[in-house]
């Protein structure tokens, strides 16, 4: 890239000249000639000067934009310049939340390194919606998210599981309900919550505790609200916070029960009780994120590698089923209707799990693969339909989102809409699709017609 190009894109980000050329080690009067420069070669102004920060120009935001596609070429070809090395060089950018940095991604970043030691590893930490956008803007190259969009256009592959825990002081008074039920941290540690056996609670009880919770628009601090309304209970919230780690510190100190991952209990903790959750929402799927748009290197490759073969015992011993779904396929197999599964997962991965907990009740399983659009295209489903086949007026579509409302309206068949998924009753009322099933046995009588 040019340096005046250079000058410019740090301009704006940095809002200001001054703080430009202090980031670029330049004067400012240098870096004002340069930027003048570009802009007596365009024919006009980049930036409006009269604000502050500065603003950019209608000219200005169309030469970020190239700026940013300039940008973006020289990654890509950087990425396969250094694929020639096979792995003796090159540099990736890993971004995490202060959970994922803190307690999962170590012992990974350690075998990376170890592994591939000529590789530049650069490890960002910011909160999930920040780090997306990083990924999106070409930032970072790969990053973790339990939210997925199945708009957002982003190669997603499950990588990790964890499960949600209720932590308590054991001062509290609320524990003397559920002395059966409390789980020490050396019961975490020993896994002992995820026994079918292990006794479960919902929070009618902990309607006066005052709780922990992280700040609106983390992912955590929706699946505790629905933790509350499956109770039917209003939360006594004592503090927010937008970190998970600081939340249990806080616990640990008696301000309150918070909600915690089970990967977060390292040593014993004799101050606190925990409990296992009866809820769905209790088990967070992570998916590894890369960019749809962008060439995926031998580095980023390697990483997602070393990072699902580290993590795949645990997860194939925590993916599982929704409850009842295993029996509702089951009978319908046995009705002989023919079931296909499609997803925006990578295709080894859901056809190794689909065989893992479904077997032969499924006959084909489709994940994503290269050439076939993502939903809401309806490529995934006509070739499904195809393959089973299956006529359009005789074909449903189970789904969870807006999206695949849509993809199945592309495809010309009807959609039934589960609430116990990615979307919840709420949300998914605002798209207004034609079935709803708040329960297998619904979804079981809405496909039987």
């Amino acid at each position: 890239m040019q340096p005046e190009m250079k000058y410019i894109y740090t301009v704006y980000q940095c809002g200001s000249f001054s703080k430009a050329a202090e980031k670029l080690f330049l004067t400012q009067p240098a870096l004002s000639i340069s930027v003048q420069k570009a802009e007596h070669e365009v024919g006009m102004p980049l930036f409006n000067r009269d604000k502050k920060p500065l603003e950019l120009t209608e000219a200005g935001m169309i030469y970020i934009q190239k700026i940013e596609q300039i940008q973006h070429l020289e990654q890509e070809l950087a990425m396969q310049l250094n694929d020639l090395t096979d792995l003796k060089t090159g540099h990736l950018r890993v971004g995490g939340t202060h959970y994922f940095n803190a307690y999962i991604l170590p012992p990974v970043i350690a075998a990376y390194k170890k592994k591939f030691p000529g590789i530049s590893l650069q490890l960002i930490e910011a909160g999930s919606w920040e780090l997306i956008d990083m990924l999106k803007n070409d930032k970072i190259d790969l990053t973790f998210n339990c939210t997925p969009d199945p708009s957002d256009k982003l190669r997603r592959s499950p990588s990790f599981q964890d499960t949600i825990l209720l932590a308590v002081p054991s001062h509290f008074s609320v524990n003397r309900f559920f002395t059966k039920t409390a789980l020490s941290s050396q019961d975490v540690l020993a896994r002992k919550f995820e026994d079918p056996d292990c006794p479960s609670i919902t929070l009618q009880a902990f309607t006066d505790t005052p709780f922990i919770l992280l700040t609106p628009g983390n992912n955590l601090r929706k699946r505790s609200m629905t933790f509350f309304k499956e109770a039917g209970i209003t939360p006594n919230i004592t503090m927010e916070v937008s970190q998970l780690v600081t939340s249990y510190h806080l616990a640990r100190s008696g301000i309150g029960a918070a909600f915690i991952s089970d990967w977060m209990l390292t040593n014993a903790h004799p101050e606190m009780s925990y409990y296992k959750i009866n809820s769905p929402a209790s088990a967070r799927l992570f998916d590894i994120v890369t960019s749809g748009k962008n060439y995926l290197s031998k580095a980023q490759k390697a990483f997602i590698d070393l990072f699902q073969a580290y993590y795949k015992k645990n997860a194939d011993k925590k993916t599982g089923l929704y409850p009842g779904v295993k029996k509702l396929v089951n009978k319908l197999s046995d009705e002989n209707y023919s079931i296909g599964v499609v997803s925006a997962k990578g295709d080894i991965v859901v056809k190794e799990l689909v065989e893992s907990f479904l077997g032969d009740k499924v006959k084909e399983t489709l994940g994503e693969k290269e050439g076939i659009k993502r939903k809401p295209a309806p490529d995934s489903i006509l070739i499904m339909m195809d393959t089973l086949k299956c006529k359009p007026e005789e074909t449903i579509y189970v789904g969870d989102s807006e999206v695949d409302v849509e993809a199945a309206a592309n495809a010309g068949i009807k959609c039934a809409s589960v609430t116990w998924g990615f979307r919840d009753k709420e949300d998914l009322e605002k798209i207004n699709p034609l079935y709803i099933a708040d329960n297998v046995q619904e979804l079981y009588e809405l496909i039987k017609g």
